[in-house]
């Protein structure tokens, strides 16, 4: 096996020189407000019965992680998180209390990135009873969470009651150039 040394350049464009975020969920206890998220259920899923995307990125089987988060003790976000199979059940019921993205890093699976996409979709009554609301539609995020080594190990969809708290970033972001 040949040993190679160099030099990796980074490319200098305007985007690499933007600042890390803050998240969304930081920006919202930040501005006075409480976030406590509650989970719903975890199980192991055979992926042939979800959408393609999932199918195609987990394989076989994926977690599936439902929960909900409560805004100032009312429910604000249903979240249902697809992930690779890792560790235990149990362990992945720790995300209560620590970080879904910890979970993942405890198993080499470091964020690098997240690619998010948002509509608005109608809600199914399931989810409209769990939110507590008589609205029909509501803002639906849907993120891909990515690697360090370039692979998906989350994605995620997210619906947001965005009349008790809007889905947007108050602050301004100075560019470095």
């Amino acid at each position: 096996m040949e040993m190679r040394k160099g030099t990796t350049v980074i490319s200098d464009r305007l985007f690499n020189k933007l600042p890390k975020a803050a998240s969304f969920s930081s920006i919202i206890e930040l501005s006075g407000n409480t976030l406590k998220k509650e989970i719903l259920s975890i199980e192991e899923v055979q992926t042939i019965n979800e959408d393609d995307f999932i199918r195609k990125t987990f394989k076989e089987k994926s977690y599936k992680l439902t929960r909900i988060y409560y805004l100032n003790g009312e429910p604000y976000i249903y979240f249902e998180h697809f992930l690779p199979v890792l560790g235990s059940i149990e362990a992945l019921e720790q995300t209560e209390r620590v970080s879904l993205y910890k979970w993942l890093a405890e198993f080499d699976k470091n964020v690098s990135r997240f690619q998010d996409s948002f509509e608005v979709v109608k809600i199914e009554e399931p989810i409209k009873e769990k939110l507590k609301i008589d609205h029909t539609h509501l803002l639906k995020r849907v993120r891909k969470t990515i690697s360090t080594f370039n692979e998906v190990i989350e994605v995620s969809y997210a619906i947001y009651d965005t009349n008790k708290y809007p889905y947007k970033y108050p602050y301004i972001i100075d560019y470095e150039v």
